[in-house]
């Protein structure tokens, strides 16, 4: 699992404080449930990511997270939906977040403080098919390049073209890909 949680309130106490406790979550996790390979169960990012590696991890992704509590976020669900609509993919999408008027029929929809909420959501996306999947992740695509613009999409593109050719000189550290579906948390404040 990776998740992507840069911080931007880095300067007020509450929000370092918060940082440094999830930081220390995640060593607990990977400390128990080690895994043979050495990779983390938990691949933590809380430095700024260049938009090719946000574009990379988001196409690497089988599932997406978007669990603000107030509206926000909306870019991040939209940016999976079309990136990933060609593939099976499942988001995760918080009843808080503005995105869930558009892409809300086509994603599981979960209380984003209630973590047996996302549990459950994340239960039924690993054993729902993967026609369904495709068919959702299509149909949220769909919705998503309604709402955008050709620039942003174009951009977006592009981003995602450099992240994936195997001669970019930018192109973000692969890691060994062990799981058979992949997980990237997506936003978040930490």
């Amino acid at each position: 699992m990776i998740q992507v949680a840069v911080p931007t309130r880095g300067s007020i106490p509450v929000y370092e404080a918060l940082r440094k406790l999830t930081l220390d979550i995640a060593d607990r996790i990977n400390e128990r449930f080690a895994r043979r390979d050495a990779l983390p169960v938990v691949d933590l990012r809380v430095t700024q990511l260049q938009q090719y590696e946000v574009a990379g991890l988001m196409r690497a992704a089988d599932m997406a997270i978007v669990t603000p509590t107030r509206d926000g976020m909306n870019l991040v669900s939209l940016e999976f939906s079309v990136i990933n609509g060609d593939r099976p993919t499942d988001l995760i999408l918080s009843a808080g977040a503005g995105a869930t008027d558009h892409l809300g029929p086509w994603s599981d929809i979960v209380d984003g403080d209630q973590v047996l909420s996302i549990a459950g959501a994340i239960k039924d996306s690993l054993g729902r098919l993967d026609v369904d999947r495709a068919e959702r992740a299509r149909r949220r695509c769909q919705a998503a390049s309604c709402l955008q613009s050709a620039a942003w999409t174009r951009s977006f593109s592009e981003h995602l073209a450099q992240a994936t050719e195997p001669s970019s000189p930018q192109q973000p550290h692969q890691p060994n890909r062990a799981p058979e579906r992949s997980l990237a948390v997506l936003g978040g404040e930490v």
